[in-house]
């Protein structure tokens, strides 16, 4: 496996020690690159990862059992996007998700984070909701940190090297899902542009022509 926890462990702290500097529980995860060594995985396209993004997040949203209340969080509160089913409200923040560098030039991988700012009695119910729906779809899900009642970190692994983070206290949850990393075109810019196909891309695709 080519995530271990640790590394889980060092892409939330990234992301959450911003969150909780700017507002205790806070800040999407996508201001906060991931700084990967991640291995070449997958040639999905920005539109393929973007979808599998939004289906992770739907998919998390409905194991909390929590489904009203989470959101993209901007640097300002008015600036907070909602997470609805509405499509303009899924198209503000999937749409603005754009690549990040990955395995050298030419690659790239999207991150996605929603906070939830309701307050929760018991963390570990919540916790263990989603433990439970991730090993169910074959994650492999570890303690980030030791759980406690006031904190509990957990992390899911994929042999692609996608992975899941979820952050619990009593003042707020943060659900937080990493692409893998591709090899794509259209995944291999800052900002999404297309590039030329690179060398790994090229080999891919000679292969299934071969194949036909």
């Amino acid at each position: 496996m080519r995530f271990s926890t640790q590394k889980v462990f060092q892409a939330l702290s990234v992301a959450l020690t911003a969150m909780t500097i700017m507002f205790g529980l806070s800040a999407c995860v996508q201001e906060v690159p991931l700084v990967s060594e991640s291995a070449i995985t997958s040639v999905e396209t920005l539109d393929e990862q973007r979808a599998w993004l939004e289906e992770q997040a739907d998919a998390a949203i409905a194991a909390s059992e929590i489904p009203e209340g989470w959101h993209q969080r901007g640097h300002l509160p008015e600036e907070n996007v909602p997470w609805s089913a509405l499509p303009e409200d899924r198209a503000r923040v999937i749409g603005r998700l754009s690549p990040i560098e990955c395995g050298g030039r030419g690659t790239g991988s999207l991150d996605l984070g929603l906070n939830n700012d309701i307050a929760v009695p018991d963390i570990t119910v919540v916790a263990d909701r989603m433990r439970a729906a991730w090993i169910a779809e074959g994650w492999t899900v570890s303690d980030v940190t030791d759980p406690s009642p006031e904190r509990i970190y957990l992390g899911g692994d994929r042999a692609d090297g996608a992975m899941l983070g979820f952050k619990a206290t009593p003042e707020g949850l943060l659900i937080a899902i990493y692409g893998t990393c591709s090899a794509h075109a259209s995944m291999g810019s800052d900002f999404g542009a297309p590039l030329e196909a690179n060398e790994f891309e090229k080999e891919l695709a000679a292969r299934e022509q071969a194949g036909d």
